[in-house]
């Protein structure tokens, strides 16, 4: 009998259903977790009285209630009238609903074609070529192409990647996740930082002036030795949501670097005036003066 009711209750363990019993000294005896390696009939007081069977099968019997999507259309949970056009966005056929309107390619479950597209730009980062420096290609570039693009790292390119992989790893409990954005950071602070005597001190440059020297040292549009206040203070946020993650606090370290600079130099802004200069040259503090790119 005791097993008759292990086997019940561990199938209803399985479907999510928590149930305890009382044995006759009391105390509380909780359904088996797989997890462990005990089994509460492993306690020789345990006493299996016949209304616990009577109620583990009723309740093993019950239909689980159906997910309720709250807030949420229904043709948005389950779109009618699906059809092919014959079509291409880019790679893919066209998929419409019955009122004109595009459905994702992938499948009629709007959630699996949601958790499908998110893996594929993951795994595409992931899996990206070293490049001939031997650093991750995307720590060179800002945009991917066989040839190799020629130009380096986007402004915020580095920021934007951590950010979606802090929100990617709380959707998936991926840890490679966790991995990457270390790897980003780790190698991103090591190589980008202004000196800590510069007039603009450690705050990371945007761009690195020879691409594939593994050295950010100044912006792409005026040069060598400027950087962008805003991106340093994108990357001391997302520094604070990687110490968060890890526990790691040499980055809420930089993090605090970056901020006492950013309010060291904040300034009254206004619909003319912004509290930082979009460029600045770090060790001088030369604000830098945009130039048309047809002429640089």
């Amino acid at each position: 009998m005791i097993d008759f009711v292990n086997d019940i209750i561990n199938d209803l363990y399985i479907k999510k259903r928590l149930f305890s019993f009382q044995n006759e000294y009391g105390a509380m005896a909780m359904p088996w977790n797989p997890k462990s390696s005990a089994r509460f009939t492993e306690a020789p007081e345990m006493k299996v009285r016949p209304f616990i069977v009577a109620f583990a099968l009723a309740a093993a019997c019950t239909d689980p209630a159906p997910v309720a999507y709250h807030g949420l259309p229904e043709d948005l949970i389950h779109p009618k009238g699906r059809q092919v056009l014959p079509d291409t966005i880019i790679y893919h056929p066209v998929h419409v609903d019955n009122k004109g309107g595009i459905l994702p390619w992938y499948s009629t479950n709007l959630g699996e074609s949601y958790d499908h597209v998110l893996n594929l730009v993951w795994n595409f980062w992931k899996n990206m070529e070293v490049d001939s420096n031997g650093m991750q290609y995307y720590m060179n570039h800002q945009v991917w192409d066989p040839s190799h693009d020629k130009r380096g790292l986007g402004g915020d390119q580095i920021m934007m990647a951590m950010s979606s992989w802090d929100l990617y790893y709380n959707y998936t409990g991926d840890e490679s996740l966790i991995e990457n954005m270390k790897y980003m950071a780790g190698y991103y602070l090591a190589h980008s930082l202004s000196p800590p005597d510069a007039e603009w001190p450690n705050l990371p440059y945007p761009y690195n002036m020879n691409v594939e020297s593994g050295i950010y040292d100044g912006d792409m549009i005026i040069g060598k030795g400027y950087l962008q206040p805003d991106k340093a203070g994108s990357f001391g946020y997302e520094l604070v949501h990687l110490y968060k993650k890890t526990g790691d606090e040499k980055y809420l370290e930089a993090a605090v670097n970056i901020a006492n600079t950013l309010a060291a130099k904040v300034q009254p802004g206004d619909n003319d005036n912004s509290p930082w200069p979009f460029r600045v040259h770090a060790e001088t503090g030369e604000v830098g003066v945009l130039v048309d790119q047809a002429e640089y």
